[in-house]
């Protein structure tokens, strides 16, 4: 894997999914027919990033999608099993009050030398306000030129 990667940026890495009840709270209000005018900009995230259009999603669709969280679950073991092997720098953000990832989810990294954690104080798991969307742009900045630099020292062939 490591030459073929460079560096690696987990955001809000579903280590160790769950379920919580605000989790499910977004869930029904992301699916309510029609969408309230009110709707608050943590329910407009989830709904973008969970490409729910409810009035062209069908709820068939949707709850054929629990296939695919049986398979993060089995994703997730692998790669908390994996993770400490990994020889290139890696940087974990997770949401302090994400309500999809245990808070947990960088455990795994923080026995890596080579990666690093960090929580995110205001985000969730579908949203992040500006000043966290800043972080993670600086800290995805901040890898691309760790990896630029460690591929400035491989000798490149004529």
């Amino acid at each position: 894997l490591e030459h073929k990667i460079g560096g690696m940026l987990f955001l809000g890495a579903a280590l160790y999914p769950k379920c919580d009840p605000p989790v499910v709270r977004t869930a029904v209000r992301m699916l309510n027919f029609p969408p309230d005018d009110g709707e608050d900009a943590c329910v407009a995230a989830a709904r973008r990033c969970c490409g729910v259009d409810v009035y062209k999603t069908p709820l068939w669709e949707l709850l054929a999608c629990i296939p695919r969280f049986l398979d993060l679950f089995a994703i997730s073991r692998y790669t908390r099993a994996h993770l400490a092997g990994y020889a290139l720098p890696m940087v974990a953000l997770q949401s302090l009050h994400d309500e999809v990832v245990g808070r947990r989810a960088i455990k795994p990294f923080l026995k890596n030398p080579h990666a690093r954690g960090e929580f995110l104080p205001a985000s969730l798991h579908f949203y992040y306000p500006a000043k966290d969307a800043r972080r993670i742009c600086n800290v995805f900045a901040d890898i691309v030129a760790e990896v630029d630099k460690n591929l400035q020292k491989i000798p490149l062939c004529d």
